[in-house]
């Protein structure tokens, strides 16, 4: 491994959009009032694929099966390289219905609407890919 390692997860619901997390507003927190997708560090003895079904079920105590998208390095806080491995699965969960477990909020996004909010960790880039990459096979 080159770097970090952490999973996140792009979660779509039935209507195609997908679910994003409001980071608290807290001072010295990176990214704060910023949505960001769910997920976080692999920790040690996990896989990515662990990582991110635990990541899921305590931010938004989801169970759902996921499938692995794809893998890239970024740089994260003070430039420290990051292996982002990223997941993505489906539910028929109303946002009602998902618990916010971390975080602020949880919204589920349109892709027209990426490009009007905040978002953490170069992620809109990544989601507008997932959109594009979803539009193209059809």
């Amino acid at each position: 491994m080159t770097g970090i390692p952490t999973a996140a997860i792009i979660i779509e619901n039935l209507k195609g959009e997908v679910l994003l997390q409001l980071r608290e507003n807290k001072p010295n927190l990176p990214f704060a009032n910023y949505w960001t997708l769910p997920g976080g560090k692999v920790e040690h003895g996990e896989t990515p694929l662990q990582a991110a079904m635990r990541e899921l079920q305590e931010e938004t105590e989801l169970d759902t099966p996921l499938s692995f998208w794809k893998m890239y390095e970024r740089l994260g806080n003070k430039n420290i390289k990051i292996e982002q491995y990223v997941f993505k699965g489906v539910t028929n969960a109303s946002i009602e219905n998902i618990v916010v477990g971390e975080g602020a909020a949880l919204r589920f996004v349109a892709d027209k609407d990426i490009q009007s909010l905040k978002i953490a960790y170069g992620f809109d880039k990544l989601i507008e890919e997932f959109f594009f990459t979803k539009n193209k096979a059809k």
